[in-house]
């Protein structure tokens, strides 16, 4: 990002700070500030910044209490500003909270003095109106903060709701709660809408053991086609890297890459993927750089590309290196399971089962769920639970867990291997 536009889109975010501390309406949980064009609203935050600066140095000496409240909503909010550094998102609801406090004292430091003046003026009947519409006024925006703040508080208690909120904004529907598949329904506009939102909503429902709504909501997707042209063209490059055309599959990866959509970001990893297939590791390494910071420009956790480099580097047996990836695909997704089951299994082939083995334990006891189509199973946990165990020398224990593996899984494509050694270890030494 040039300098240019990393001031002009700061300048964005500080604007739209500064209006939805004076008026907190149409908050969301999900912004791709960074991907969208800055607009004419730069100039109004570089004009906020202004002002604010302007006022702290005017009223430091004559309102002390209205200066400190101005930088006690300045200095927290620097610190998330990106001005330095980038963060993994450029911008957030909750960064407010705390600079919110010094915005209030600011505006109630400033008024204090002008109702006392007005309350001074008592013997004049002009003034007893105007003082009368400042209270009410106060009153009235005491009311309003208080009501969109027990508004917006359950969000934050659910995953569901939260992604709700999102997909409401997103597709311009109405009302609150829980988007469900019955109201999507009533989508027209489904087919053409970008699914990205949607998506996230199907994986809270997941997460929080909701599978029957989760499909329901991933068929009404598969059956309306919904979806951009980029994203078809995402899923036609998909298509060609599993059929080995790479150069074809670049080819239609990189004007989505070069695009600022939601989708921009992945299909970056994607072409970072089919980079490292075609052996041209330190270009792959680069596009991964960048995919990782575009995720973190549109707001999206990097999760997902951290977890395909961590794969990379586990496929070809440097362990060490995916355990790293891996590590920073759980810190962007603690709460479901498969970056800790990839994190394990990179563990304890570098060397370190007993931390695998909690990883491990963490997912057999449900503690992170496992989302309806990952790449394994719970036998599968159980598996690399008997793995680890026999690396530490606890072959009783692994054999239990070889044995639940198959008593979950009589099938297990691993059965033969599994089998074999259930019977090795039964013939070596007791620990």
């Amino acid at each position: 990002m040039t300098g240019e536009r990393r001031v002009a889109l700061l300048a964005k975010i500080l604007a739209l700070y500064v209006g939805r501390s004076l008026l907190p309406i149409q908050l969301s949980a999900f912004y791709t500030i960074a991907g969208q064009p800055i607009g004419p609203i730069a100039l109004a935050g570089i004009i906020a910044a202004l002002l604010l600066a302007a006022g702290f140095f005017y009223l430091r000496r004559r309102i002390p209490a209205a200066a400190f409240g101005i930088a006690l909503f300045l200095l927290p909010l620097g610190t998330v500003m990106n001005l330095f550094f980038t963060l993994r998102i450029w911008m957030a609801d909750r960064y407010l909270l705390f600079p919110t406090i010094g915005s209030s004292l600011a505006l109630v430091a400033v008024a204090a003095p002008l109702y006392g003046r007005l309350r001074g003026a008592g013997a004049r009947a002009a003034s007893r109106p105007l003082r009368n519409a400042i209270a009410v006024a106060a009153a009235l925006a005491i009311g309003l903060y208080s009501y969109l703040t027990v508004m917006r508080t359950s969000l934050w208690t659910s995953r569901v709701e939260l992604w709700s909120d999102v997909v409401r904004k997103a597709l311009h529907l109405g009302g609150s709660g829980p988007v469900t598949s019955g109201e999507l329904g009533l989508v027209t506009t489904l087919p053409t809408a970008v699914t990205g939102p949607i998506v996230s909503l199907t994986r809270a429902y997941e997460a929080e053991g909701k599978e029957a709504e989760a499909g329901r909501i991933s068929a009404m997707l598969s059956r309306s086609g919904s979806g951009s042209t980029e994203e078809k063209e995402l899923a036609l490059a998909q298509k060609d890297i599993e059929a080995g055309r790479l150069t074809e599959a670049i080819r239609r990866l990189q004007p989505i890459s070069d695009g600022r959509s939601w989708i921009a970001p992945m299909a970056t990893l994607w072409i970072g993927a089919a980079e490292s297939r075609m052996g041209n590791e330190e270009a792959s390494q680069a596009t991964f750089q960048r995919a990782i910071e575009k995720y973190r420009q549109t707001g999206q956790p990097a999760t997902d590309a951290h977890f395909a480099i961590g794969t990379i580097e586990l496929n070809k047996g440097r362990y060490a290196k995916a355990a790293e990836w891996f590590r920073l695909a759980e810190s962007e997704s603690p709460h479901e399971a498969k970056s800790a089951f990839f994190l394990g299994r990179a563990l304890v082939q570098g060397g370190n089962p007993a931390e695998a083995m909690q990883l491990f334990k963490r997912i057999a006891a449900g503690e992170l769920p496992i989302l309806s189509g990952s790449q394994f199973t719970m036998p599968d946990v159980f598996v690399q639970l008997g793995v680890a165990a026999q690396k530490l020398g606890h072959n009783q224990e692994a054999i239990g867990y070889w044995e639940e593996a198959l008593r979950r899984a009589p099938d297990h494509p691993e059965r033969q291997a599994i089998l074999a050694g259930i019977a090795s270890l039964r013939g070596a030494p007791a620990h």
